[in-house]
């Protein structure tokens, strides 16, 4: 699954926010969470040697969120699989663009950040299969 299964929140009676599982996200965090979307869920499989494309693009169902857009990997995350890039980090929707030259299973988390500076991660995955 692309989203998140479970959060929760600790809250010590005070005037403390709570603090949010997983990775102690804040309130605004959360919200970002739940109000932008990035879809598709899911990018498609790659063939190694084969040209590739992929798109993700972002939508809010809030009114704070705003374009231009800016797509990258998140910081820590693992990189694409090799041969591939991102076409025009500036677009919405972007494009994931090359030629894979390795098969396997590659995690990574995107970041799309709108022009206030507010940013919204999620994880992806792409499969390279062997060229048959």
């Amino acid at each position: 699954s692309q989203s998140t299964v479970l959060i929760w929140a600790s809250y010590d009676g005070s005037t403390n926010v709570p603090t949010l599982y997983p990775n102690d996200v804040s309130i605004f965090g959360l919200e970002n969470q739940m109000l932008i979307q990035v879809s598709p869920p899911y990018l498609p499989d790659g063939t190694v040697g084969q040209p590739y494309t992929g798109q993700l693009q972002t939508a809010a169902s809030t009114p704070n969120w705003q374009a231009p857009y800016t797509w990258s990997l998140a910081p820590g995350s693992p990189g694409l699989p090799s041969g591939l890039g991102v076409q025009d980090p500036r677009s919405n929707p972007v494009s994931f663009t090359g030629t894979p030259t390795q098969a396997g299973f590659f995690d990574f988390i995107i970041r799309v950040t709108d022009n206030q500076g507010r940013t919204v991660d999620r994880s992806y995955s792409i499969r390279v299969v062997p060229s048959p």
